[in-house]
């Protein structure tokens, strides 16, 4: 093999690789095939495809049931992001975690598991309930929506609501 065909393998195969990077469902059926993930997904370039919004309350001793408080789950980016942004994997982690428990939800619904043994959803309540509980709150409770096209194109849909669970 000479030279100018290693440039040529190499350019398509980097070709490929960006093009994997964009939403092209049938591209990426047939990239995805390969064995040795030849073709990857950088997700880290691109936003959530979902948007996902969380929120938590808490029920007090009294009995007494708190507002629904929405949990940041996303931020501002900037140029310097591109180069240092430790806080990101925070956001990232949370919407993972959403994401995952989102999509496990469909095939908890055919099988005998319950969401609460689930990996997605204890870390999700471990978060919710050392980040967000107060002095005087006796239990916890964590939901997330979804959100569809941009802000106000329709109203969130309601994903999941956990039981209240105890600290």
């Amino acid at each position: 093999m000479n030279a100018v065909s290693v440039i040529v393998v190499l350019a398509i195969w980097q070709s490929l690789i960006v093009a994997n990077q964009f939403p092209l469902p049938r591209l990426r059926r047939v990239l995805n095939r390969t064995r040795l993930r030849l073709f990857p997904e950088w997700k880290m370039f691109t936003g959530p495809q979902i948007h996902l919004m969380l929120y938590c309350r808490s029920r007090f001793r009294d009995g007494t049931v708190g507002d629904w408080m929405e949990i940041p789950t996303s931020m501002e980016k900037s140029w310097q992001t591109v180069f240092w942004n430790p806080s990101w994997d925070h956001f990232w982690s949370i919407h993972y975690l959403m994401e995952r428990l989102f999509r496990m939800l469909g095939s908890l619904e055919r099988s005998e598991r319950k969401v609460e043994d689930t990996m997605p959803y204890q870390a999700l309540k471990h978060y919710v309930s050392r980040r967000f509980s107060s002095a005087e709150s006796e239990a916890m409770q964590f939901r997330f929506d979804r959100s569809f096209g941009h802000v106000g194109a329709r109203p969130p849909e309601a994903v999941y609501q956990s039981e209240f669970f105890g600290l």
